[in-house]
């Protein structure tokens, strides 16, 4: 579409929506092909809100108030998906995150200097790197059947609090520790 010159997202998004709808029928499958195209309406939603999104941004705060409480209203009416098949259900609940995001960013300016949310922002590429080998920690400390800790409602309850907020905490601690590490080590060559 870049190449013919064609701006359109609402053209991309039903192009995309088709390709989704369709690529099942594909007879051949490489590299996964199919698996990565039953995603793309979804890819193609994100990239939409992205282009749109300074527009959006601009909204004053008593529409976006309104816009959320409206879709949220609308989701939680349709929790079970009674009134909606599972596209129109996707798009308003991904839009829902969107408008959440707004309002948030809108609504708790005051939390972006904290000290603690400077903290997770710095650390952010590290809670992705050390999170996965943590979890399998995590599980194994958990499921190695000594503690049979997951049987109780309060076991499961803590388990997903280590699971989550123990993970990102300790995430947090080693990439404040390798950049203490990375600190020495430029300060003695």
């Amino acid at each position: 579409m870049d190449r013919l010159n064609i701006k359109s997202i609402f053209l991309l998004l039903i192009i995309s929506l088709f390709i989704q709808l369709n690529y099942q029928k594909l007879s051949f499958d490489f590299f996964l092909l199919k698996k990565g195209l039953s995603y793309i309406f979804y890819f193609s939603v994100g990239f939409a809100f992205e282009s749109v999104r300074e527009q959006f941004e601009s909204i004053n705060k008593k529409n976006l108030c309104f816009v959320f409480v409206l879709l949220t209203l609308l989701i939680f009416i349709d929790y079970k998906n009674l009134l909606f098949y599972s596209f129109p259900t996707i798009f308003i609940r991904s839009f829902w995150i969107f408008v959440l995001g707004l309002f948030s960013d809108k609504f708790l300016t005051k939390i972006y200097e904290t000290k603690i949310l400077k903290l997770v922002i710095r650390n952010l590429f590290n809670i992705y790197l050390f999170h996965d080998p943590l979890e399998y920690l995590v599980l194994r400390l958990f499921f190695n059947g000594r503690f049979e800790i997951y049987k109780s409602s309060l076991g499961v309850i803590f388990y997903y609090a280590v699971r989550t907020i123990g993970v990102i905490v300790f995430s947090i601690i080693l990439g404040e520790f390798v950049r203490m590490i990375l600190n020495s080590f430029k300060r003695n060559c």
